[in-house]
């Protein structure tokens, strides 16, 4: 069985290896790095695990729901905060499509969606910040 903690390394080495976030921008489950950062940074954390039947018997395949909450930091320029928004979307596709076994961690990447409602913010330590939700599914085979 996979270890979800391995998973989530993988993925954050992915992403500062291949993405627009440098080191120590992207953390397994550490909010502290929004403190850190005047740009962009990433979250990333295990928020699903379903075991799948691969055929009749006792073999499961694991499905796990790997989320990186990815977050801007306003710069008061709209039209570059949308930028960096799309980059970053864009990025991490890049990064996930480039090593679909996230690092080893995984057979394969099933799916990979990202989602940012327009209107959302958040005041995080007097600044304001726009989340990015990004999902991977990854299917670990028995």
């Amino acid at each position: 069985m996979a270890s979800g903690s391995a998973i989530c390394d993988g993925v954050v080495t992915l992403l500062t290896a291949t993405s627009m976030l440098g080191a120590s921008m992207a953390t397994v489950n550490n909010w502290k790095v929004l403190e850190k950062t005047s740009g962009s940074c990433a979250v990333v954390s295990i928020t699903g695990l379903t075991f799948e039947p691969t055929t009749f018997g006792t073999n499961k395949d694991q499905v796990w729901t790997i989320a990186i909450l990815g977050y801007i930091k306003d710069t008061n320029h709209p039209t570059d905060d949308l930028s960096k928004i799309n980059t970053m979307i864009t990025a991490f596709a890049d990064a996930v499509a480039s090593d679909d076994t996230l690092q080893g961690t995984v057979g394969i990447v099933r799916s990979f969606r990202a989602t940012r409602r327009a209107l959302d913010r958040l005041e995080i330590g007097g600044a304001t910040w726009y989340p990015v939700e990004m999902f991977v599914e990854a299917l670990v085979l028995p």
